[in-house]
Parts: structure tokens; sequence; C-alpha cells
């Protein structure tokens, strides 16, 4: 049995997709109660799990002995994972995935200082552990889609380096294998997509699909965080936002690596798989099933 934690999110509710394709036992972990009940409709096997609650976290795996543990780097949140080892530990849980960040090891950028200092608390808490690490998601654009859709533009901080960023489901589908299969304790699995992108390449691949031309614009880092913040970006995300292109601007997300192929046997995504499959958010329309 698995459970996965944080399934309301891009990367939980694509693994929970994943493990449901291969028909694997799981529980999925959220938050929220309505995300509870949305689930349940489903026929998902659905619990709660806040992560200042050792105990009810406790009850929640039992029944389980391996867990993808996904949670966003919050100020608590090397108190989160301690938490959640403590919850594991009494649960009997015997691997522990963590959802990580590629680059996690070089604590050059503010997201990977978080996560390799919640990785150092795994490592030393005795649970087998392993590590997906993925570059960074093509479903981050989707945030951006009304301004796509709106004003025929996107932005992003600092500077337009090429980065082989991924499809999410390609994170799910690697973390569906590690998760149902054997020989991954230890490991660090890094996941890039097939090519390197960068920002005005992917503008021209939408303004071939819109039909109409979208522009690409890398902003200062103070301007681009100024607007950032005024559309309810806290100042210490755009912070970190920043810290991030500037380690992509340096070149540290633009090797090419085969774990997508390597462990799930299929290729991974093109920018212009995603952009295909989801051109109705960019066009402003509703997805078809919506």
């Amino acid at each position: 049995m698995i459970i996965v934690t944080g399934a309301g999110g891009n990367v939980g509710s694509a693994t929970v997709a994943a493990l449901t394709e291969k028909g694997a036992r799981f529980k999925a972990a959220y938050r929220k109660p309505s995300e509870i009940d949305s689930a349940k409709a489903q026929g998902i096997d659905a619990v709660q799990v806040d992560y200042s609650d050792t105990d009810g976290m406790t009850r929640a795996f039992e029944g389980a002995d391996r867990i993808f543990y996904v949670n966003v780097a919050t100020p608590d949140f090397v108190q989160h994972t301690a938490n959640v080892i403590e919850a594991s530990k009494r649960a009997g849980i015997k691997q522990l995935a963590k959802l990580s960040v590629w680059g996690a090891e070089t604590e050059a950028f503010e997201f990977a200082r978080a996560h390799r200092e919640a990785e150092r608390v795994i490592e030393a808490s005795g649970l087998p552990w392993t590590y997906v690490q993925p570059n960074g998601f093509f479903q981050n654009l989707l945030g951006l889609a009304p301004l796509i859709q709106s004003q025929s533009l996107f932005t992003q901080a600092v500077a337009d380096p090429a980065v082989s960023e991924q499809d999410v489901h390609d994170i799910a589908a690697v973390a569906a294998a590690i998760l149902t299969s054997d020989g991954h304790d230890g490991k660090a699995y890094r996941i890039s997509g097939p090519e390197t992108i960068t920002g005005t390449q992917k503008a021209e691949i939408l303004s071939e699909l819109l039909g109409r031309k979208i522009q690409f614009f890398a902003q200062p880092a103070e301007e681009w965080k100024k607007g950032a913040m005024q559309f309810g970006v806290p100042e210490s995300l755009a912070d970190a936002v920043i810290t991030l292109m500037r380690f992509y601007e340096k070149g540290g997300a633009n090797e090419i690596v085969d774990t997508v192929p390597r462990l799930t046997g299929k290729p991974a995504r093109t920018f212009r798989q995603f952009a295909t499959d989801h051109i109705a958010a960019f066009r402003g329309e509703k997805a078809a099933g919506a």
C-alpha cells in the first residue's frame, strides 16, 4: 500500500492518476475536506493529512509501507518533514520517496536550500529514502494563461536561459515507477524534459498553435518582483523565484537526463505536446469535459 501526500496539487494529483493507471493500491492524502469528498466521489481511497498533526498522520498512514511525500517549502517545511518521518516510523512505512527539486544538492537558490535541509533530516532518520528531483514544470505557465489570453504576452524574471523543463505527468510517471518497484533506496533521480527550451521559444510555439503573435519578455529582477507582488505574490516567494532564475541564468538547469525513458519506458513529453494538450487554457476556453 502506498500513501501519496499533497494529492491535491499538480504532482500529487498526477501521481494519483499514474498509480491508478498502474492498478496500484494506494491512499491519497489531502489537506481540505472538500478535496477528500471530491476524491471519494471518484472512487479514490482518500484520507486527510495535516503536516502539523503527527498523531493524525500516523492513523492516516496505517496499513501503508511506502509514502510519496509531497510538500511545498513553507517556513515550517523542516518541522513538517520531521513530523512526516515520525508518523511514518510509527505506522511502519518502509520507504519514503520525497519530491525535491533539481539542484537541491547545490543549495544555490532558496528552494534548493529548503529542500536540501529537509533531505538531511530524512537521511538522519534511518528511513530508507529516495528523492525525485524534477526541473521546472511546464504547468507553471498555466498560471500565466490569462495574461497570454488577454494580452498575448508573458514574462519571467532576470533572463531567458534554456532550461530542460518537463511535464508534471512525467514526474508522476517516474514517482509511480519508483513507488511500485524495488531497488531505489538511497537514490536521487533528477528529471528533465527531452530538450532545453527558452521563454522565447515557448512564445514561438504558442504563437504557432494560437495563430497570433505571443511575446515573451525577461524583466529586470526588481521590475518583475514589483509586478508579481502587485498580483499577490508574497515578497519572500518573489525573492526565492529570482534566486532560481539566477541559477537558470548561470546554466544550472540546462542538462538533459534520461530518467523518464529509463524508468517509465516512454519518452519525456515536449513543450509542444504540453501546449497542444492545454491550448484551450491559453485561448481562455474550458477544456473538454470541464
